[in-house]
């Protein structure tokens, strides 16, 4: 009977496991072991709350089906009885050592639930959790809603191309009139969506990069030292398989196009040669508008970064710029500039020495740096190195290496007719020794 009413009202019915865990401190300490299980305390209590969680997950569906919706999250107000777990034994009970903080106990619970919810909203909900939990759901149903990529491209695209190459490979996809129109809606709006997640991306590393820059060590502890991967080639190589396999060849210039004005989100060094290498490996898409503008790109940005090999350096000049007008900048910025001294003496104090590694640091100087015990007092000794060419000559051959990937798969447009033209260049940057 209560199917039959969510059916029409429009609404999926599932039943699920409750996993409510309240964690906080006991009211007493009661006897553990190291591994956190109680010992002759099996009526302790938690004394002073921390949090509560609730979670649903281990579904079934009405037709006997196990849909893989993952974990989901439940607010207090979503439950319809807010005294269900009143007098209710916990199934678990553990007790975490903290070392001088204590003992923290947690209180496990598990009860069956009756969970429904608007059937338009299934892919919001399983989604909000997880992203990842949707694409295996889509994958397993086949169901699709393209307001899913408006809400979580900016924020989680690899996820989001998943999700359509899970659903444009279904059968219906191809043989459903219907479904295939639903993939074209879908496969564009992330293709036009893209231009404004790449730069919604980039505003955020902006900002993030300002914060660095106006505290440091505030940021430190806020941000990663190496941003999290947006997008990886493979997920930038399906989405335009997939746009070519939907007849979107307009709405996938125009994403190449924006893909190439952000080469600090997809690099043209690292993450479009390996992308169009792969595109190249599916057939027949090679030779589209928008395969071209990513070879292009690529070729471009390495060609003009690697076109010849790097100089060596012909003295011990380090280029740098340091605004700080302290005595020891101005010390610093003198040894940076001379040319011919490798080595410097600075005063070791614990301040100065904090200065120093800061700026050294931060600007990534070619500088090794170490205390010493000289003359009755500790002296910070500087000593200039190779650093940066040598990190540019391994740059180098990593970018040999892709020019020669971009070369097995060079789109026929671009042929050998000119002598200037991309094919050549990347032949001659080729040719020119290794090593150097």
């Amino acid at each position: 009977m209560l199917a039959k009413a969510a059916r029409r009202a429009g609404c999926e019915l599932h039943a699920a496991v409750l996993r409510f865990e309240e964690e906080g401190y006991p009211d007493e300490s009661p006897p553990y072991d190291w591994d956190g299980h109680m010992e002759n305390a099996p009526q302790a209590e938690i004394g002073g709350l921390r949090g509560r969680k609730r979670t649903l997950d281990g579904w079934a569906a009405g037709d006997g089906g196990r849909p893989r919706f993952g974990p989901i999250d439940l607010k207090a107000s979503e439950l319809l009885s807010r005294r269900v777990l009143t007098d209710a034994e916990p199934d678990e009970r553990r007790v975490h050592p903290t070392g001088n903080e204590g003992v923290t106990m947690a209180l496990v619970y598990h009860h069956g639930a009756l969970v429904v919810w608007p059937g338009d909203k299934t892919l919001d909900i399983v989604a909000g959790n997880s992203v990842g939990h949707a694409v295996s759901w889509v994958g397993e149903a086949g169901a699709f809603q393209p307001k899913l990529i408006e809400k979580h491209l900016a924020r989680r695209p690899k996820e989001i191309v998943a999700l359509l190459i899970l659903a444009g490979g279904s059968p219906r996809a191809t043989t459903d009139p219907a479904r295939r129109d639903a993939m074209r809606e879908a496969a564009e709006t992330a293709l036009s969506g893209l231009e404004s997640a790449l730069r919604s991306e980039s505003e955020a590393r902006a900002r993030r990069e300002r914060e660095r820059s106006a505290e440091p060590w505030r940021a430190l502890h806020r941000y990663p030292d190496s941003p999290k991967e947006w997008i990886d080639p493979g997920a930038v190589c399906d989405l335009f398989v997939l746009a070519d396999r939907l007849e979107l060849a307009d709405a996938a210039a125009a994403a190449a196009q924006a893909i190439g004005d952000h080469p600090t989100i997809v690099t043209p060094d690292r993450m479009l040669p390996a992308a169009v290498e792969g595109i190249c490996g599916r057939g027949g898409i090679a030779e589209t508008a928008a395969y071209g503008v990513l070879w292009r790109r690529s070729a471009d940005f390495l060609l003009a970064q690697s076109a010849a090999a790097p100089v060596p350096p012909s003295d011990w000049t380090i280029e740098v710029e340091i605004p700080c007008d302290c005595h020891l900048c101005a010390r610093l910025r003198a040894f940076c500039g001379d040319p011919a001294q490798p080595v410097e003496r600075f005063e070791s104090r614990q301040d100065i020495r904090w200065h120093f590694r800061q700026k050294v640091g931060r600007d990534h100087l070619d500088l090794d740096y170490e205390s010493r015990w000289l003359g009755g007092t500790y002296t910070l000794v500087c000593t200039k190195s190779r650093a940066s060419h040598l990190r540019r000559l391994e740059e180098y051959a990593e970018d040999l290496r892709r020019m020669e990937s971009l070369l097995a798969c060079a789109p026929d447009a671009e042929g050998r007719g000119s002598a200037e033209g991309r094919v050549v260049r990347l032949e001659r940057a080729l040719a020119v020794p290794r090593k150097a």
